[in-house]
């Protein structure tokens, strides 16, 4: 090891491995200095040397980070690496990888890795499976072949990023070609085995990744003798996690229907189905064969799974779990017969989920959440009788939910994340899965049965004064009761339990007295205030109507919780509640409710508005404040006419505009006070339109004096919630209004963001400025053509934000490129003068604004921005072309004659000209083409290395 790079390496990954206490900065230098290697070229060969060389100490450690270090090269840099070198490369990855045991596992699999990652992308090897077959299918070389077979479709799916789409579909048509030759080696390493287990889940976990990967037919499974050899691995503790993923592959390979987890867990997993669509009649006959096949070995494992439990095996019970689960998933529709396989089904299910643990039975919720579905669906006059055995079934699977739900022993001394999974487990796993149960075996039966078990329990309690049971009945069937025991967390879940029982309430209103009562109640009591709040909002909610008789009881719950000391949050949920019962008042009480709910808080801002200029804690409460009457005018919502609640906030606003001025620099108030402005016009519509140029103009001040983007967010809303031609009475107002208005935050903004740069640090500046210049073009199109002067500024500032990798920023930018075309192929006079625009050159540039920008958009797709924005900058084309697709294809021939890319040749630069100029073309089409050119462009140079020459900014006068 004389190399003095090799030395260095070897002292850093030390250093960056040894944690000792004072050790933090020399730690973090070394990571900083190993991921600057990594980025080297001589990374290729000193990791190469790293691997051939053996170390006294750290030995799989250094040979670990050598092989992640070339797989990340081979990756990213592949085309660095001169294309001679490439056969070398090879070779000494094989050599490396022969020399690697069962007990180095770690190390093979990154090597082989780094193997599957260069057969993918080396030209010089045709069929890199069928060689490696050939020359290490020997039973001396199974586990390194096991390793590297199992990474092949592995690498294909993952590497999708930084693969050519054309190289990744050539190397899975390889993968598909050599697939029975694989299966057949894979089967030969089993039989050659012996006893050897580690040799045998490396043969079962390469089973597994074909499977999933790779698009294997059912004619190369239903004969094939590893379908068989996985039931039967079952018996060895070793093999069992990875065998059973080995039945659950097959049983995934052709579903009958798939539940939408189910769908949504292959899509996150990437796994590959073989197509049925178009199979032949051999291929469907062996499909059936296969699915049989796997019935008839999964169903007598339910005596196995009793065994296992019995014993205590929890692997096992949990795999054999999963195998039923994944079985019953994909075959939802044979339960609607009930034949001997559902009902076998169903009952082995069912006795996993009386599994004390949540890791086994929490595998078959979903299952039971799905079939209830599924039989809910099936038409009355199609229903068996044999639908009835389902009502036994679901009753007893309520039952066994519930016991889920009682509150562990020991439960109060647990810690506290400990505590919140029990309770998102009750909330978001067993009480979905108990309605579906009670929609099956009947809502009256189940709540008669629990209604018996409740008076049961509470007789009992005073002796035993047992009242986990009371709340677990009360927590799974919401049941309504007042007399509970006094413990906090039974009262807690009682109060949730009349929030579950709001809209049954409103039919029967002669309990809804007694229970507000019990509800105000327990406002006071600090554990119970959030649930009594929350409880106290659904109530008003759902009940509004009824209340309306009682608004001075209503009303005592907003003066006595001013001395409660309430949360903020519970504030609210009590100021929302009275908000529903007033908007259900007619207008002239609608009013005076409306002032008095509103007077508290004028009050305070009264205070504010008087005092000194308030200290950042004083700030806080003044904020708190105004968010408060936010909730009340957001949530106060008459159901015909919304001029009560304008005539209300009229005469607020001359307190509200004295605390703008007051406070339009403080960020926090400034931030509340539009806030409050965005709710107020919400819900006053139309009324608001006296008080809206000095709201705007308070908005837009707030702006000029901060880099606060809540008023442009405020603005943007109120464009969607008052389009000009909402009111046609007053449409030339508001158009004007906003034209104004948006030239103002226009001027600003560009003063924000005077370069790229300022985009870059500033991304919620960008976002909430072109989420409300969208907004403008897509309601106010029919001015656009009097803003001329202010789009050519738009367009030719905003290209400087085109490189910005902020994902919601440059998709606000984008959705505003896509919007103005969208508005010139609806609007012929908006179109002329957007291609007036386009064809502009302005000073110091040596195109038109129209190619320049089309330019920057192809930088875009080359890598200025990630391969996710590719439909969006789709989009952009699409509705370029559908405005007109002349004028598309001029602007982008000039764009790509001067194209500031070198590494793009002049045949790539035709060939997408061509690609994109084709009529019709099709948005998948167009998809397609701009992904090969980001593949393209982006090796071996990264397109964010390239500067677009950005038109200067025009004079928002000119």
């Amino acid at each position: 090891m004389a190399d003095p790079l090799i030395q260095q390496v070897v002292s850093q990954l030390a250093a960056m491995h040894t944690q000792t206490e004072g050790n933090f900065p020399a730690q973090k230098a070394a990571i900083a200095w190993v991921q600057g290697f990594q980025n080297k070229p001589e990374a290729w060969m000193v990791s190469d040397q790293l691997l051939r060389t053996s170390f006294p100490t750290r030995d799989s450690e250094i040979h670990h980070f050598a092989a992640t270090t070339l797989h990340t090269k081979i990756r990213r840099d592949f085309k660095d690496l001169p294309r001679e070198a490439h056969a070398s490369l090879r070779d000494s990855l094989l050599s490396h990888m022969m020399r690697y045991k069962a007990d180095q596992l770690w190390v093979l699999e990154k090597v082989c890795m780094c193997i599957a990652a260069l057969s993918i992308r080396m030209e010089g090897w045709p069929d890199p499976v069928k060689d490696i077959i050939a020359t290490y299918g020997r039973p001396e070389t199974i586990m390194p072949l096991m390793a590297l077979l199992a990474v092949l479709p592995e690498e294909c799916h993952r590497d999708k990023e930084n693969l050519e789409r054309v190289k990744r579909r050539a190397f899975e048509d390889q993968l598909n070609a050599n697939a029975e030759s694989v299966l057949q080696t894979t089967y030969a390493a089993l039989t050659h085995s012996g006893s050897n287990t580690k040799i045998q889940e490396a043969v079962f976990r390469c089973f597994v990744s074909w499977l999933r990967h790779a698009k294997i037919s059912p004619l190369l499974l239903v004969n094939n003798p590893l379908v068989v050899a996985s039931f039967d691995a079952l018996q060895c503790p070793d093999l069992v996690e990875t065998v059973v993923d080995a039945i659950c592959e097959l049983i995934r390979i052709n579903p009958t229907v798939l539940t939408q987890k189910a769908k949504q867990r292959n899509r996150k997993e990437g796994i590959v189905k073989f197509n049925t669509g178009r199979s032949s009649l051999e291929t469907r006959q062996s499909q059936e064969q296969l699915v049989q096949l796997i019935f008839t070995k999964v169903l007598p494992l339910k005596a196995k799974y009793t065994e296992a439990v019995a014993n205590d095996n929890w692997t096992l019970s949990h795999g054999i779990c999963r195998i039923f689960t994944e079985l019953a998933e994909t075959n939802i529709p044979i339960f609607e017969q009930f034949g001997i396989e559902a009902q076998t089904i169903c009952a082995t299910l069912l006795e996993c989920t009386t599994h004390p643990d949540p890791g086994i039975f929490i595998l078959t919720l979903n299952f039971w959440q799905s079939l209830a579905t599924s039989l809910l669906t099936i038409p009355e006059d199609k229903k068996t009788p044999t639908m009835t055995a389902y009502s036994a079934i679901f009753a007893t699977l309520a039952q066994i939910v519930m016991k889920h739900m009682l509150i562990p022993s020991g439960f109060e001394q647990w810690a506290a994340d400990a505590q919140d999974e029990f309770k998102t487990l009750r909330h978001e796993e067993l009480t979905p899965t108990l309605r579906s149960a009670s929609a099956i075996a009947g809502h009256e039966e189940l709540l008669v049965k629990i209604h018996s078990d409740l008076v049961v329990y509470l007789g009992q309690y005073p002796q035993t004064q047992e009242w986990k049971p009371i709340e677990a009945l009360l927590y799974a069937v919401l049941a309504l009761v007042r007399t509970v025991p006094d413990v906090p967390l039974v009262q807690y879940t009682s109060l949730l339990v009349v929030s579950r029982f709001c809209e049954w309430l409103q039919s029967h209103p002669t309990l809804l007295s007694p229970l507000l009562d019990y509800v105000i109640s327990k406002i006071s009591v600090p554990d119970l205030a959030p649930a009594a709040a929350f409880s106290f909002r659904n109530l008003c909610d759902t009940c509004a109507t009824h209340l309306c008789t009682c608004m001075d009881s209503i009303f005592l719950v907003i003066e006595a919780s001013a001395k409660f000391n309430l949360e903020i949050n519970e504030q609210k949920d009590i100021l929302v509640g009275v908000s529903y019962v007033i908007s259900a008042l007619q207008s002239p009480q609608l009013v005076e409710a409306l002032q008095r709910l509103c007077l508290p808080v004028a009050q305070a801002l009264q205070n504010f508005a008087v005092a000194p200029v308030a200290s950042s804690a004083d700030t806080n409460g003044l904020s708190d404040t105004l968010y408060k009457l936010g909730t009340i005018f957001r949530h106060v919502k008459p159901p015909q006419d919304s001029s009560p609640c304008y005539i209300v906030f009229e005469k607020m606003w001359p307190l509200i505009d004295q605390l703008f001025t007051k406070y339009n620099t403080t960020d926090t108030v400034a931030r509340a006070l539009c806030s409050c402005c965005k709710d107020v016009i919400s819900t006053c519509a139309h009324n608001i339109l006296p008080l809206l140029p000095t709201i705007f103009d308070r908005l837009v001040t707030v702006l000029d004096l901060t880099r606060n983007t809540v008023p442009m967010a405020v603005l943007h809303s109120c464009i969607k919630k008052l389009p000009p031609d909402c009111l046609p009475s007053a449409s030339s107002t508001l158009t004007q209004l906003y034209t104004t208005t948006l030239t103002r935050v226009t001027q600003r903004v560009m003063s924000l963001l005077p370069n790229s740069d300022e985009f870059t640090l500033h991304p919620d500046i960008v976002c909430n400025y072109f989420l409300l210049t969208h907004q403008f073009i897509t309601d106010c199109p029919h001015t656009l053509c009097s803003c001329a002067p202010l789009l050519t500024s738009l367009l030719s500032w905003s290209m400087m934000g085109l490189q910005l990798q902020e994902h919601e920023g440059a998709k606000s930018l984008l959705r505003f490129y896509e919007g103005l075309f969208v508005a010139a192929r609806k609007m012929p006079s908006f179109f002329s003068t957007l291609q007036s625009i386009l064809e502009t050159t302005l000073p110091n540039n040596a195109l038109p604004i129209g190619p320049t920008l089309v330019q920057g958009l192809l930088l875009a797709a080359a890598g200025w921005q990630p391969m996710s924005q590719i439909p969006m900058l789709c989009d952009i084309f699409i509705a370029m072309r559908a405005a007109s697709v002349q004028m598309f294809v001029s602007m982008l021939q000039r764009a790509l004659v001067n194209f500031p890319l070198a590494t793009v040749s002049q045949q790539t630069k035709q060939d997408l000209a061509t690609s994109l100029s084709v009529q019709p073309l099709k948005e998948t089409n167009m998809r397609h083409v701009l992904e090969d050119w980001y593949q393209v462009c982006t090796h071996p140079q990264p397109a964010q290395q390239v500067s677009l020459v950005v038109p200067p900014t025009t004079s928002m006068s000119s």
